[in-house]
């Protein structure tokens, strides 16, 4: 592939409250260059596009004080 993107259906993540706590969807490319952060709701969305084969999808979370944490090549 020359470039790629990806389509989010829908992203359902916790909204801003008093304080920034909220949930973030980070896409970056095989650089890890950050391509692109998503937060809050959103539906039929898609991500920039990005040169070459790779967009890495990172889904990061707080609850309870705690971080979690996915990373995902595509």
């Amino acid at each position: 592939y020359d470039n790629i993107a990806v389509h989010f259906t829908n992203i359902s993540l916790e909204t801003p409250g008093f304080f920034d706590t909220t949930d973030r969807v980070y896409l970056y490319d095989s650089d890890n260059n950050t391509v692109a952060v998503y937060n809050g709701v959103t539906s039929d969305i898609w991500s920039p596009h990005v040169s070459g084969d790779t967009i890495k999808v990172y889904k990061s979370v707080l609850k309870n004080f705690f971080f979690y944490s996915n990373i995902y090549d595509l």
